[in-house]
């Protein structure tokens, strides 16, 4: 008999099949026994027939149950075929074996839980609470309000931090805010392997999981509701503990001004920002389920939208949300939009105490990227929760980064060089750690291939849609003649500064022409000469007596002769015509940089010499005596 057919006997003249969508290992069966379901199907009952296998689930050939794979949990169905298909929080706490079952210290649905005093360990289990397992917890639950104590003790006026203490303070920021940074990229659905899975483990302390100091040791249960409100009361108790102190100041004798305190609790959630704003996000991250249903990320043995627990997590979360980040961003936005007038009306002395952690590490002209940070760190702890597909998780974070890279390197916004330079080579290395990542993302490959393909779409596009934008500007603005200033003043700043910059001051109080003043934009030559050719309705060349011997005099010079532009030469007393042999001795006078520089606009020496012979006998000049009449 073929393979799925049996013989009862020998010489029956027909084979019988096995039926029920049974198989048989090999052909040549001669007993219905020898009959089973196949791989990747299961025998429900004996009355039933062979079932597909359920998504989580893995049927070896035979009769036998199905067994739950790694990764997935489902409670032992063994008077029936309705499996409930649930995602672990990982492979390892949910291990490939007999359904229900759990790695060694777990329990619950979907091995959720701890069992009483048993903490957490790496490798998933689960193991019992010794006699020093709560002291990490006692250490940190004592250590924190010393180190409040004395952060507060340590205070420094403004007028007395240098700029290596400066320096030191806003590397510190920026180290806590990248290790947050790496806590939010690991809740993205990827699946870290070893031995940077172990490096991840110790950015738990700062994003607020308390598992790090095993606090189950301490509760003696492990409760997902008590563990998340001890999440959320973390930094309020911290700011409790810095008012309690200010209050014990004030009634012995010696009081410090409130907003001082106020200033360190700020500085306290500032720096921990992101880690507040993703604990309290956590109720809201959701993960499907083979069965259909959907589970919370952090914690999948609870459904979300369907069950108490969850419930009381949404509340807290939603009491969490409006009384910290949202409250805390709300002010920073208000004090940030107000900063301008408050200090401009004098009011700003008090502001700058109440609000310094918001703007003292920072430029005065960037005082408003201590609100980007925190927008930023916003949308980052919002990404996981906003963004469920595993394919377009990875190419949105490396956005956003690249977004906060490219406005840091074009403002350097940071008080000193150094905090600039850090505070860039973190964010690309976050970004190096991403494009690391992306190949062990979780992916579900029909979905994300789809998704992907899509999300993909925006960047090709815009990558055409920009170039092309910028192409449209280009000649737009290459056609029409804007002619921004009316007199562009062209002089040597020390024969002719002060008069120019009086000319300039007289003509815009009786005049509405607009004036460019060269020696204002020294720095950029080749926007000086652009300003000449395009953007000046005529050039008054302040003629000193070393004036043709300045390079970007010269170049200004020519630019405007070989361009047509309306050139009046203002001779000021003590300037004496040169002849052709004086012309051809001032480029010796300029160095080979400055050669080069002029070369590399387009201005050659041969031109120079032409447009000076232009401007000294070609055009009229005007008498300009500069000791009065």
């Amino acid at each position: 008999c073929g393979i799925g057919w049996y013989s009862a006997s020998s010489g029956q003249a027909r084979c019988s099949p096995c039926g029920r969508g049974q198989i048989t290992r090999e052909s040549g069966a001669v007993n219905e026994s020898e009959c089973l379901c196949g791989s990747g199907s299961f025998m429900c009952g004996e009355t039933t027939s062979c079932e597909s296998c359920f998504e989580g689930l893995f049927c070896q050939e035979g009769l036998g149950p199905p067994v739950q794979l790694a990764g997935f949990w489902t409670k032992d169905a063994s008077t029936g075929c309705d499996f409930s298909v649930l995602r672990c929080r990982n492979a390892r706490e949910c291990p490939q074996a007999a359904l229900g079952t759990c790695a060694d210290g777990r329990e619950g649905i979907a091995c959720n839980n701890c069992k009483a005093r048993h903490y957490p360990r790496e490798n998933g289990t689960c193991l019992p609470c010794g006699e020093t397992d709560a002291l990490p917890g006692v250490i940190a639950f004592v250590a924190i309000p010393i180190a409040l104590l004395l952060l507060k003790m340590l205070r420094v006026e403004p007028s007395q931090v240098s700029f290596n203490l400066l320096t030191a303070a806003a590397v510190s920021s920026q180290l806590l805010v990248a290790i947050q940074t790496l806590g939010s990229i690991q809740q993205l659905s990827i699946e870290w392997q070893q031995p940077v899975l172990q490096l991840l483990e110790l950015t738990k302390l700062l994003t607020f999981d308390l598992d790090f100091i095993r606090i189950t040791c301490i509760y003696g249960t492990d409760s997902p509701v008590l563990k998340f409100a001890s999440r959320l009361l973390a930094c309020p108790l911290a700011c409790a503990c810095l008012l309690v102190s200010w209050c014990l100041s004030k009634m012995l004798g010696r009081p410090k001004p409130l907003d001082t305190v106020l200033n360190l609790c700020g500085l306290l959630i500032f720096a921990f920002y992101l880690s507040i704003a993703l604990a309290t996000l956590v109720p809201f991250q959701c993960a499907p389920n083979p069965d259909q249903t959907a589970s919370m990320v952090s914690d999948p043995g609870i459904a979300c939208y369907s069950s108490d627990e969850h419930a009381a997590l949404l509340a807290l979360a939603v009491c969490g949300l409006l009384s910290q980040p949202l409250a805390f961003l709300a002010v920073a936005t208000y004090a940030t939009i107000m900063y301008p007038w408050r200090v401009g009306s004098g009011r700003g002395l008090r502001l700058m105490n109440r609000y310094r952690f918001l703007f003292h590490r920072f430029k005065p002209e960037r005082y408003k990227h201590g609100l980007f940070l925190l927008y930023r760190n916003s949308i980052v702890a919002l990404l996981p929760v906003a963004v469920d597909v595993p394919g377009i998780q990875v190419p949105v974070m490396g956005t956003i980064l690249l977004a906060s890279l490219a406005l840091q390197a074009r403002t350097f916004p940071w008080r000193t060089e150094q905090a600039n330079h850090v505070d860039l080579a973190l964010t690309g290395l976050l970004i190096i750690v991403l494009l690391g990542a992306a190949p062990l993302l979780k992916l579900d490959e029909t979905e994300s291939v789809l998704s992907l393909g899509m999300f993909l779409c925006i960047p090709v596009v815009m990558i055409l849609v920009v170039a092309l934008l910028a192409l449209l500007r280009a000649i737009v603005n290459h056609f029409r003649k804007r002619c921004q200033y009316g007199i562009f003043l062209c002089h040597h700043k020390g024969g002719a500064g002060s008069l120019c910059r009086l000319m300039k001051l007289l003509i815009a109080r009786h005049s509405p022409i607009r004036v460019f003043l060269d020696c204002d934009q020294l720095e950029n030559l080749d926007y000086l000469f652009d300003i000449v050719r395009t953007e000046t309705k005529s050039v008054v060349v302040v003629l000193t007596t070393n004036l043709l011997s300045r390079s970007w005099c010269a170049g200004e010079i020519t630019t405007a002769w070989k361009n047509n532009i309306t050139t009046v030469p203002l001779q000021c007393d003590g300037f004496k015509l040169l002849d052709d042999e004086a012309l051809k001795l001032i480029p010796t006078t300029w160095t080979p940089q400055q050669k080069q520089v002029l070369a590399n606009y387009g201005v050659a020496l041969g031109d120079v010499m032409s447009a000076y012979v232009w401007l000294q006998h070609n055009l009229a000049h005007l008498q300009m005596p500069r000791s009065g009449p």
